[in-house]
């Protein structure tokens, strides 16, 4: 399995999903996830690489993420 990161090219809106992060076995697979995920922006969203990108995060070691509070 890969992990792939999903962004849409134009922004979104309220209560519309405007990135991801998918552990799939293809890119193919990732949309699909997407798609399954989907907010109240179309599912189609995520399957067409004209309204979405989809890249493999290529890593061996590393923080995915980080949630901090700052002040």
């Amino acid at each position: 399995m890969k992990l792939y990161t999903l962004s849409r090219i134009k922004g979104a809106d309220y209560d519309e999903m405007a990135s991801c992060a998918v552990v799939a076995a293809s890119e193919i697979a990732a949309r699909c996830e997407a798609a399954k995920a989907h907010c109240d922006e179309p599912a189609t969203t995520w399957l067409n690489p004209k309204l979405s990108t989809c890249a493999e995060v290529k890593m061996e070691t590393g923080v995915i993420c980080q949630n901090i509070r700052s002040g």
